[in-house]
């Protein structure tokens, strides 16, 4: 076995084991949270959390994909483009508040909404700055790092949700354990890279825009498929309610909870493949052509058995007061 065999094998593992204990820790807030919460209130958690996913991507303008892909091919590089990356997602996260404000007063969301909103919009700014630290440890090729901030991240975020539930406590402070599960992360993933690589902050206007236009092709498809997952719960809330977003995110939710296995994939091979593309072609589609058949013989029978058991398999998690989800997760 190579080295570069190695460490796909190492990182994959690493995530692997990442991966399998958040699915079983989303796994437990899954069946529990929407039963506690009920449709309604699940629905303006999913929302709140849909408004901030595009905002996120819109305000880390593709800077994880090439900040992966430039430190995987030259690490020198990584101490100031993790800096500007920081620095960078400040400010763009700032305009992205004032757009988000914006858009939750022209659709007159109830107040209860707002501040949910308000404080996964805190949550998001957490994750944001995690993200530049996970793009530094993944072009180093270090994904145990990123594994442990997952699980912290996901630990700290289903005890104190658990806690919650059982101190009778509601929406607001399901979502402050969520901005405090996304803070413990950004605290574990800085100490271990500040440890380890070296971090050079700073402001030039110059370099910042640079940055954001050699960023900017990664924004237009990283935007297009967060679009696509979330943009429906907003239409789904203009055109009806909070509990019919509930229904459906209840079994989006339920769905991704089989996609672990694609992402660790994809995580793992990202920077082999960054770098396959200059220095080994060959290699490159190589690696691309097997990876979509394992994800094809994995995939479909996993669908087809998901399709067949929808309807039951919702009144077994959530109850049958989610009845109507049964038919969206089988779509």
């Amino acid at each position: 076995m190579n080295e570069s065999t190695r460490t796909i094998a190492k990182n994959i593992s690493a995530l692997f084991v990442s991966q399998l204990t958040t699915w079983g820790l989303t796994l437990l807030l899954t069946i529990f949270l929407p039963r506690y919460l009920g449709p309604a209130h699940v629905g303006k958690l999913f929302l709140a959390l849909s408004i901030w996913a595009i905002m996120v991507v819109v305000a880390g303008f593709g800077m994880d994909i090439f900040s992966t892909k430039e430190i995987a091919r030259r690490p020198e590089l990584a101490p100031r483009m993790i800096g500007q990356s920081l620095v960078a997602r400040c400010f763009m996260f700032l305009l992205c508040a004032v757009a988000v404000a914006g858009y939750v007063v022209a659709l007159d969301h109830p107040f209860e909404l707002v501040v949910v909103v308000a404080i996964i919009g805190i949550s998001s700014l957490f994750d944001l700055l995690g993200r530049v630290f996970i793009a530094g440890f993944s072009g180093h090729e270090q994904m145990g790092f990123v594994s442990i901030g997952s699980v912290i991240n996901r630990l700290v975020y289903t005890v104190l949700a658990f806690v919650m539930m059982y101190l009778g406590q509601g929406i607001n402070q399901i979502a402050l354990v969520h901005m405090f599960g996304s803070a413990s992360s950004l605290a574990i993933l800085t100490l271990f890279y500040v440890r380890r690589h070296d971090v050079e902050l700073s402001f030039n206007p110059g370099e910042l825009l640079r940055l954001l236009r050699v960023s900017a092709p990664y924004l237009m498809s990283s935007l297009i498929v967060v679009a696509y997952n979330e943009v429906d719960k907003q239409i789904i809330a203009a055109l009806l309610d909070e509990r019919a977003v509930g229904y459906y995110a209840t079994a989006a939710t339920l769905f991704s909870t089989v996609m672990f296995i694609p992402v660790v994939f994809s995580a793992a091979l990202f920077p082999m493949m960054a770098r396959s593309y200059s220095s080994s072609p060959d290699m490159l589609v190589t690696m691309n052509r097997k990876s979509l058949d394992l994800m094809f013989i994995v995939g479909i029978p996993v669908s087809l058995g998901i399709m067949a058991i929808a309807r039951p398999l919702v009144e077994l998690v959530y109850g049958p007061e989610f009845a109507p989800a049964g038919a969206i997760l089988s779509v």
